[in-house]
């Protein structure tokens, strides 16, 4: 079960009314999923890895179950590092195939996502400003980048027409319906209005929408910046992306599925993607190392 995470979220008409929801990711990933696809897929078989690595993070956790048994002491030497290489032959093949620039594209996707999970799990379960704010803003940023990532598997379908590992995988969300629905209704206009772009027409609609008695505009949980949360710019940004105001009688159950729908899609997104991402480094000749730290 996804632990739960709860916020508050300002209401313009009075309303003292905490929202429930899940995690947009999970935790820990590896664990709901059955291991990582990069560490999984990628597998000594290939020459320019070092040693047979079928799962690194099981193995850590081995490791680390061992060193504690054998006391803090010898605990830091049961890390393990590891990485993804090639050497320049294997990269100079690679920089030659119209297929590597996007698979780099997806890794930075990839890259964006857990960027805003790391956001998520760090901002913790406190009623602060500041974890307020990082909490929701964490779901806009994933809102956004969810959007572009659909983008981005519609720009490749021309390059991996003849690919059944995409068209079976990534492409699959082109046709979801779920996708669709969310892509019109919330990732655009979240995307386009209030995350990376700031239009005025949506604001001011927003802001025209409902009467207010009192404008909660600011919090801070002290006087550094960090502290500050501008509440009143999020709670638009948030009925921006519904699509109506926080005073209608189902904002707040749209709202709730809005961010269950992009949770499960930016899992299946970024699962799918590292196990092209993996499927074509392996084919290209990357290599898995690794090298515990001392």
């Amino acid at each position: 079960m996804l632990a739960l995470m709860t916020f508050d979220l300002p209401d313009r008409v009075h309303r003292d009314l905490k929202i429930y929801i899940p995690f947009l990711f999970a935790k820990v990933r590896i664990a709901r999923h059955g291991g990582n696809p990069m560490a999984n897929n990628l597998t000594a078989d290939n020459k320019s890895a070092v040693t047979d690595v079928s799962d690194p993070m099981r193995d850590q956790k081995k490791r680390h179950r061992v060193g504690k048994a054998k006391g803090r002491a010898n605990a830091k030497t049961t890390t393990l590092n590891w990485s993804i290489e090639c050497n320049r032959t294997t990269f100079e093949k690679c920089r030659g195939d119209r297929k590597f620039p996007y698979i780099v594209m997806l890794a930075r996707a990839v890259n964006a996502f857990n960027f805003v999970h790391s956001a998520m799990i760090h901002s913790g379960e406190g009623d602060d400003p500041e974890a307020q704010r990082d909490r929701l803003n964490s779901y806009f940023f994933a809102s956004a980048l969810l959007y572009e990532s659909l983008r981005l598997i519609r720009a490749m379908n021309k390059t991996f027409m003849h690919d059944d590992k995409f068209q079976n995988g990534l492409r699959r969300f082109l046709r979801d319906k779920t996708a669709c629905r969310i892509e019109r209704a919330h990732l655009d206009p979240a995307r386009n209005g209030a995350v990376f772009h700031f239009l005025p027409e949506p604001f001011t609609a927003m802001i025209n929408s409902a009467t207010v008695d009192n404008c909660l505009f600011l919090t801070a949980g002290g006087k550094k910046k960090k502290d500050v949360y501008y509440n009143f710019a999020d709670v638009i940004t948030t009925e921006i992306l519904v699509g109506s105001a926080s005073n209608e009688e189902d904002f707040y159950a749209a709202l709730r599925k809005a961010m269950v729908d992009t949770r499960d899609l930016a899992f299946r997104f970024t699962n799918e993607a590292e196990h092209l991402i993996s499927y074509y480094l392996k084919n290209w000749g990357f290599g898995i190392k690794e090298k515990p730290s001392g």
